[in-house]
């Protein structure tokens, strides 16, 4: 039987406070290194958690917690290894380069993969990165990005370093459980991709609390390869729908959800 818990609600109805309820329940019944909270962004991670007495590593995003697990591998969009990568594809394909000003911090919060020259590696890069979050397979991408992800996918097996996406990918393949986690919680989930909300699922079956919560009328990252119907996806042991938003008036929401309920159509 599924152990999974959707919360849903609209903008402003306490779904940060009800997943933090549970992150709260979490660590009493378990210990708080037993739990573990992902969110798209760190800081959004953290405001889904109340207890300031978690483990740093307990909370972040999905490509930090995918990062921990696998060992900290070497991380492919970092200046200086993208400078290596310009090297490599000087004789082979040097329309491929790509800007170096690249940066990440040490969870790993990254949004938009582009980097700032806006080359046509970078572009190839972030429009390959896409159809891997959709879970699309490579003989089904435009020829422009299956020759890119050849040469790419080619130098990140040559140097042993891990993309972004790879890391995710890496993770569904070689992590089938959070080692030592009883309760995962991930908010803010209608921002994850195809690709992320299976890693989260394969990591949230193992768990005995194991909660998502978002609303997928929310989506704000389809740039990204985000996924809305993924939300959705797969048996739910429960769903608690929080339908009084306290953001704004009645009047006000109801004419929203009209409007989204046209999108729908």
């Amino acid at each position: 039987m599924s152990k999974l818990l959707r919360i849903v609600g609209p903008p402003g109805a306490g779904k940060t406070s009800e997943i933090s309820r549970y992150v709260e329940r979490a660590a009493d019944l378990y210990g708080i290194h037993r739990v573990a909270v992902a969110s798209l962004t760190k800081a959004a991670a953290a405001e889904a958690s109340t207890r300031t007495d978690l483990p740093r590593n307990a909370i972040g995003t999905l490509h930090h917690h995918a990062y921990q697990a696998l060992g900290r591998p070497t991380v492919a969009e970092d200046k200086r290894k993208l400078t290596e990568w310009n090297g490599y594809v000087e004789r082979i394909a040097p329309d491929l380069a790509m800007g170096q000003d690249a940066d990440y911090d040490d969870d790993l919060e990254i949004i938009d993969q582009r980097h700032g020259s806006g080359s046509e590696g970078e572009k190839l890069l972030a429009e390959s990165n896409i159809y891997r979050a959709r879970m699309i397979p490579v003989a089904q991408w435009p020829e422009p990005c299956q020759r890119f992800w050849k040469v790419w996918s080619g130098w990140l097996k040559t140097t042993g370093y891990v993309d972004f996406t790879g890391m995710i990918e890496q993770a569904i393949a070689k992590v089938p459980m959070l080692d030592g986690i009883s309760a995962f919680l991930v908010d803010e989930a209608q921002d994850l991709s195809k690709l992320e909300t299976t890693l989260v699922r394969q990591w949230g079956q193992h768990c005995e609390i194991f909660v998502i919560c978002g609303d997928p009328d929310q989506n704000l990252y389809e740039f990204r390869g985000s996924d809305a119907d993924a939300f959705y996806e797969g048996e739910a042991a429960d769903t608690r729908v929080l339908a009084e938003s306290y953001r704004c008036p009645t009047t006000v929401r109801d004419t929203a959800l009209a409007w989204i309920e046209q999108c729908h159509e």
